[in-house]
């Protein structure tokens, strides 16, 4: 994840806000503002990358559809990211999806896309509004991007949701619908990651005591062949004194 130690500001004056960060730290990570293509990464590293983020993925599809559904009426991409700024899954405009490389797959990190909704709001931990000139790379100063972290459960930021659309479909207002569906999709995370320890706990427990039924019968069995046997040498013994 990025992580650039950000410029100081003048003693006495307001502290820079956070497109202003997010451009020092392009600038500090040497991104090229002509740049226009995300970077991809391998199918193999993707296959991976999915696998590890799989209930993350669960816990974000529901609403990513919904969120999809909602934007309909204007040409949008939603998607979602990893840590990384690696796009995991998208939903939306096709066109918009190929064009802009907002597929699975494509590298949206601030370190190699400069300025960005979903690269920002990693970089930075919260959410974030990146309209128009306010991108790094001027390839895509003609679009909003309204995004927000993810994260566990724990505090940490595993991923990022992000809503693009043009400049002039964007609204900054978005940024108060993006935060909540990412606060949603942790409590949907949490409550699946809990239903997946308390079910292997439940496991674990059945199995035990399983274990325990069948040492329980086998003890039982295994008390009856001595009891058993215990008898038959009691009857040969009363039958040997018997005949003497």
């Amino acid at each position: 994840m990025d992580n650039v130690e950000n410029p100081l500001p003048d003693a006495g004056l307001d502290a820079p806000g956070p497109i202003v960060v997010s451009r020092w730290r392009s600038q500090a990570h040497g991104v090229d503002v002509g740049r226009t293509r995300a970077r991809r990464v391998a199918f193999d590293e993707l296959q991976q990358r999915l696998a590890a983020s799989a209930d993350l993925l669960q816990a974000s599809r529901p609403h990513l559809e919904w969120l999809a559904a909602y934007f309909a009426d204007i040409r949008h991409v939603v998607y979602l990211t990893d840590a990384d700024g690696v796009v995991l899954a998208s939903l939306g405009d096709p066109e918009s999806q190929r064009e802009f490389a907002l597929l699975p797959g494509n590298v949206w990190s601030e370190r190699e896309m400069g300025t960005n909704g979903a690269g920002t709001a990693l970089a930075s931990g919260r959410p974030v509004v990146v309209q128009g000139d306010e991108h790094y790379l001027e390839a895509f100063r003609s679009f909003t991007c309204v995004a927000a972290p993810v994260r566990d459960g724990a505090g940490s930021v595993i991923g990022a949701i992000d809503l693009s659309t043009s400049l002039a479909d964007g609204k900054p207002a978005n940024i108060g619908l993006m935060s909540y569906v990412a606060l949603m999709i942790e409590r949907d995370l949490v409550h699946a990651r809990r239903e997946h320890q308390w079910r292997n706990a439940r496991q674990a427990a059945d199995e035990l005591a399983l274990r325990e039924a069948q040492s329980r019968r086998a003890h039982e069995r295994l008390q009856l062949i001595l009891d058993t046997y215990r008898s038959s040498c009691i009857s040969s013994t009363n039958r040997g004194a018997s005949s003497t």
